[in-house]
């Protein structure tokens, strides 16, 4: 039976998907969003007792950030069935990336895997095929 897998790569800035069919890379897109802070300074005087106020706007922008990677992934995966998903990136994105998946896809996670977006695509498709290898072997 053919099988695809989508695969959900993602750090604060930036996110690959890619769907294999057959173990076979079938297709994938790249999603940069450069809105999301990534280091904030701050004038202490200014922000008095409301650090706090600058992590919550970090955060809002990585909620909004996740939100855009949700629609693209619900737009890339369109009708086409998914058998399984894998979640990767950073482990502390792994559980944020869950969460704002759809219900049909969450449904569906198998695995996660750590993994840098700043490495190049043949070590990514050589992790994806690894997960998939050992997600068949159960």
């Amino acid at each position: 039976m053919s099988k695809r897998y989508l695969f959900v790569i993602a750090d604060r800035k930036f996110a690959k998907i890619l769907t294999f069919f057959d173990g076979v890379l079938e297709d994938h897109t790249e999603i940069l969003d450069p809105s999301v802070p990534q280091d904030v300074k701050s004038n202490k005087e200014e922000n008095y007792a409301r650090n706090d106020k600058i992590i919550r706007h970090i955060e809002d922008h990585i909620h909004r950030h996740l939100q855009l990677i949700s629609k693209k992934v619900d737009e890339f995966v369109g009708k086409r069935p998914v058998h399984a998903v894998f979640i990767g990136g950073h482990k502390e994105m792994h559980n944020l990336i869950k969460k704002h998946l759809n219900p049909n896809l969450k449904k569906k996670i198998v695995g996660e895997f750590v993994a840098g977006l700043k490495v190049f695509q043949n070590e990514i498709l050589r992790r994806c095929r690894k997960a998939i290898l050992q997600f068949e072997k159960k």
